[in-house]
This record gives structure tokens, sequence and C-alpha cells, in this order.
């Protein structure tokens, strides 16, 4: 067993169960200390006239669980007492695995002769070996429901997912067994409680990172729909609104529609319904998915009974918002009525508030199919209720698609541009949707006006255009943004091609006023980015921005722009890259990668401009002021040779 100290016991019991033990400990009131596979066992004496039986299970991960016969029933003082028990006198725990490796070796008749001994001093012991066949026949499946009450006890926040499912797993064992011995009806009773209890800890926000809750409560349905298939008509009827209000409850999606659907029955299945229509009449707060999810079964299941008109009855009984109408007019055009699925979502775009996804796509999903043999039923002033409704989110192409199909096959694509760009506050979004359509025009004006759009937006703009030939334009876009200020989370970048066809398309006098900015708003990124193509350019101008920024740059961004400076500027390449070396590269031999980068491009610049003298004075100066360096100045003779 792993290690524990009394600050682990705090945690985990918290102060006032752990000074409570703590006085039960140094009281001596554990008594009969036993340890057997793992556990912990032990009597402990508190107010009551008998001790309570407390026992702690430490699973591998150092977990501890303690259950108890006290009222309180787990996780309690007396879990505290055998636990300072065991970490300060371990040795007084009996071995009871050597006990019963003992016993392994011993005849029947010696094993029954210790077992009447036993029977004979704790009575007691005769109930719990007595349980039968026939306890499990007579059992009470009202008591096993509190228990499960006095195991969720949701005002427990010590609880975890892993300690409650094992509390749980007993009473699991036990329903198993009702359904066994043929009570099928109460064992489903007793697995949905489980299923309910369960959903009710969730909301409560008890930790199931492992999801065992989870795996329960699926293990309950399954177990509950294998006992109600035998059910008699009458007895499916009683749980149908039980497992209902255990549907309402499930926001994690276990699939418990799967246990209504065990009930329902061709003979039942317009009860079921009565009862769901009553459900939903009664309850406000339903989750529409769940609420749609429950339509759907009953639909499914009535068009398998040969009754395809009823689920669009049920869908016509259960209008109540936009996404009622939507299943509604998939109902209709599941039974091949596309012009009454089309009324139907009419009525829902303009009869009812608030929004509905799956109206919206529907209306464009419908109006596709019958623009072409029944245009009198397209509206554009009506479809701009719905197109405005997709845009008003995130630009989701593949939404936008229906949107913009419609509208060019009625020829007012020009007018949903109009409409959105005056109407939709998102001008993201508005961009996103003329490039779609090809309106490079308008989303290059849209980029001039509104200079804050997101970047990836201004960067597809300057993209489309340059696709397009406009190259004059695409560099504005970029130009604006290459000087505005940013945030230091913008980390956003124009791609290389887009900055060179900046640079090739601006005039020097631009491209200075650019720099002065950059070095004004301190955007060491877009300076690193412009610097390869300035320096083939207008290398004073790259110069500039290597002389405010080198202390914030990459090694290899400044070797690389110092090469390529270094033949028009070597004197003030070279004091860049030595004082980047100077500043940042000889703090820890960690560095000295760096500083050799650097020394190579001081190197490849006086080779360049034929200043051999000049490199071999400088790095025996560098050497002789770094000679207690070793590593750094081996690899100087390494790299260079002889100094």
């Amino acid at each position: 067993m792993p290690d524990f100290t009394d600050d682990d016991l705090i945690d985990i019991f918290g102060d006032r169960t752990y000074g409570r033990g703590l006085d039960y400990y140094q009281s001596g009131n554990v008594t009969d200390p036993l340890k057997i596979n793992g556990v912990l066992y032990a009597e402990v004496w508190g107010s009551a006239d008998e001790p309570y039986q407390t026992s702690v299970t430490i699973d591998e991960g150092g977990n501890i669980f303690s259950d108890c016969s006290c009222p309180f029933g787990d996780m309690c003082k007396h879990g505290v007492a055998v636990m300072l028990a065991w970490m300060h006198e371990p040795s007084s725990f009996m071995d009871g695995d050597r006990v019963i490796k003992s016993l392994e070796s011993r005849s029947r008749e010696e094993l029954l002769e210790t077992l009447k001994k036993l029977l004979y001093r704790h009575r007691g012991l005769i109930k719990e070996i007595g349980v039968s066949k026939a306890a499990v026949k007579n059992a009470d499946i009202s008591v096993i429901v509190k228990r499960i009450g006095r195991a969720i006890n949701p005002g427990r926040e010590y609880y975890d997912g892993s300690m409650l499912v094992n509390k749980l797993e007993p009473i699991m064992e036990e329903t198993y067994a009702l359904s066994s011995e043929g009570r099928r009806k109460d064992a489903a009773i007793v697995f949905l409680k489980l299923i309910d209890s369960c959903l009710d800890v969730l909301q409560d926000g008890i930790d199931d990172e492992a999801d065992e809750i989870g795996d329960l409560i699926v293990e309950c349905s399954e177990a509950f729909s294998e006992n109600v298939d035998t059910l008699e008509e009458e007895a499916k009827e009683e749980l149908i609104d039980p497992v209902l209000t255990s549907i309402w409850k499930d926001d994690w999606s276990y699939g418990l529609e799967d246990m209504l659907s065990a009930l329902i029955t061709r003979k039942n299945i317009d009860t079921v319904r009565q009862h769901f229509l009553k459900n939903i009449e009664a309850n406000h707060d339903i989750s529409h998915n769940r609420k749609g999810d429950i339509i759907k079964l009953l639909g499914d299941i009535y068009k398998s009974y040969g009754k395809p008109d009823e689920k669009v009855r049920l869908a016509e009984e259960c209008l109540a918002d936009k996404d009622d109408y939507a299943r509604l007019a998939t109902a209709k055009l599941e039974s091949g009525d596309e012009v009454g699925a089309f009324v139907v979502v009419m009525r829902g775009l303009s009869e009812k508030e608030g929004r509905s996804v799956l109206l919206d796509d529907l209306y464009f999903d419908l109006a596709l199919r019958l623009v072409d043999n029944k245009p009198e039923l397209i509206d554009h002033r009506t479809s701009l209720i719905p197109a405005l409704n997709i845009l008003s989110g995130w630009f989701d192409a593949k939404r936008y698609a229906g949107v913009s199909g419609l509208f060019s096959k009625i020829g007012k694509l020009d007018e949903l541009h109009e409409t959105m760009i005056k109407c939709i506050k998102n001008k993201d979004t508005v961009a996103q949707a003329l490039i779609y359509d090809g309106n490079v025009n308008a989303a290059i004006k849209l980029a001039t006006d509104k200079p804050d759009l997101h970047p990836n937006v201004q960067f597809e703009i300057a993209k489309a255009a340059k696709n397009r030939g406009m190259e004059d334009e695409a560099a504005g876009i970029i130009r604006s943004f290459a000087v505005r200020k940013r945030h230091l989370w913008d980390r956003q970048l124009p791609s290389d091609e887009l900055i060179e066809l900046m640079i090739s398309r601006s005039d020097m006098r631009t491209l200075r006023a650019i720099c002065d900015q950059i070095i004004s708003n301190k955007t060491v990124d877009i300076a690193e980015k412009m610097l390869p193509g300035l320096a083939r350019r207008y290398p004073e101008l790259a110069a500039s921005l290597l002389k405010a920024f080198y202390d914030r740059m990459a090694v290899q961004v400044i070797a690389n722009a110092a090469r390529l400076i270094g033949g028009g500027m070597p004197e003030q390449m070279i004091d860049i890259c030595m004082r980047k070396i100077m500043r940042d590269c000889l703090k820890s031999h960690s560095y000295y990668d760096d500083a050799m980068l650097l020394l190579k491009a001081v190197r490849d610049i006086c080779v360049q401009g034929s200043m051999e003298q000049k490199w071999a004075s400088i790095i025996r100066e560098f050497a002789s002021k770094n000679k207690g360096k070793k590593k750094l100045i081996g690899m100087i003779e390494r790299e260079f040779g002889g100094i």
C-alpha cells in the first residue's frame, strides 16, 4: 500500500472529519484491525452501544474510499481512525491473507467445524451467509431504492465518479440477481432509479473525468431495455413517465431514448405519444435536442409500422418554436411533399420569434429544389431573412453555398451583397461571402473602409485580388496591415508571397514610411517578415529595421539579413552581429551555437568585402576576451582554424 501522511488525510477527509478521527484513534477506539487483500477492516467504537464496522479501500492510484455502518455511511471519522491506526501501528493489523491461505489447506470437516464455532459466537453471521435465491425473490425494492439514495448523497462534495461507482456496483449486482430470478419489472425500476440518481449527481457537478458514471448509466440503460422487453403492456405503461423524466435530464447524450424504444409496441405507441405530449406541455425547459430525439424516435417507429402520416401529425402537435417547424417540414419532405414542407418553413420563418439553424438551412435546401419548377414560391425578399441569419455568425462556406446558389439562380446576388454589407455587423463574414461569390472589388472596398477586419480575412482579400491581377490593390491591403498597431496575441502574418508583392509594388518613400511606423509600433514580427525582401531591394531600410529590433529578433533571421545587407553596409552589419553575440549569446554554453551562427555571418561579410584582415582581428580579439569559455573557444578553433 502507498504511504500516507496526516496532511494527506486532511486533504481527503477534510479538517473537521480528520480531527474527530484523530481523537478516536488516540482514545483507542479502533479494535480488531484486519487487512485482507489490500482492504483494511476494523471495529471502531463510537457513541452507539455496538462498534461500527469500518473498512478502508486504497486503490492502485492511491485513492482512499472508506465504508462504515455508522449513520454517515462513508468517508467518516471512523475511516480516518482506521487509516491512522494503519499508518502508525501497521503491525496491529491481523494478516487476513495469511489466515485465508492457511484455511485453504484444511479439510472440509475442519472448515465446517470452524464455521460452526464462528456462527455460535457471532450469530449475526447466520443472516449474512444465509442469503439465498429465496432472499432475492423476497427482496423489498423500496429498501434497495433507499440504499441508492444513501449511496448517492449529492451533498458529499468530495465524491468522484470512481468512488460513487464503487458504492453502486453491489446494488447493481443485486439488481441483476432480481432479473435472473424473474423479477424483471422490479429490476427495471431499480436500474431506472440508478440512472436517474446518477444524472442528478452529474448535474450537481461531480468529478467524472474518467466517465465511469457515464459508463454505469449506459450499462443500466441497456439492462433496463433487456428487462422491459418481456413485460406486459400495463407494466410498460407505468414506466413511460419515469423514463421520459430521465431522458429530459440527459444533457450528455447517453442514448436513453433507447429505453423508451424498448417500451414501445404497436398497442401502446399512441399512449406513449400522449405521455410525451403531456410532458412537453408541462415542462417548458425541456432540451430541444432531447425533444427532437424523441419526435424522431416516435416518427421512425410510426414509419416502420406503415404509418408515415402519423409522423407528420406528431410533428404538427409539437409546434412551439422554429426547430419544431423544421422538424415538421422534414417529416413532410420525407413523405414526398416538397411544396408542403416549404410552406411549413415559410410559416416558421414568419410566425415565430428567434432563429433556427435547421430552419434556415432547410429553407435554401427546399428553395433550390423548387426554384426551377415552382419559381412563384420563391420571394427574394423573404429569402433575405434566413440568408442574413446564416451570415450573422462566423462564415460557413458549406451553409453559404445554398444562399449563394439560390440568389444566383434568381438573379439577385448583387442585391444580397448590398444587403449584407449594409445589415451584417460582422464584416469578416461579409468579406468572406463576397470572396466566395467572386465579388473581389466589393471585398477590396470593404477592406479599405474597414481596416480592422481580421488579419486572415485581409490576407484572403489580398490573395483574391492578386489572383485577379489586381496587384496594386493587394499590395495596398498588406501595406495597411503592416502599419497597423496590433495586440501581442495577434500573431497572424501575411504569406511571404504577399509581403514580396507589397515591397515590389511600393516605392522607396512609401516603404520608408512603413518601416518608420513598424519601428514606432514595435511590431517585430512584421519587421522580420519584411527583412529578406527589403534587404534585396532597399538595404538601408532593412538595416534600419535590423538596428531597431536586433535585440528581439531570432539569431538566424539576423545572420541571414546581415549577409544580404553586408555587401553595401559591412561595418553596420558586423557591428549588429557582434552586439547580438555580446548581449544574448554568451550567457551560457547553451547559446554558443547562436554565437557561432553570427560569427560565421561576420566572416562571410568580411570575405564578401575583401576584409580578411579585419575578420582575423575580430576573431582574435573575441577569442582573447572569452578565453575562459573553453567550450566556445574549442568550437571557434574547429570552425575557423588556429586563432
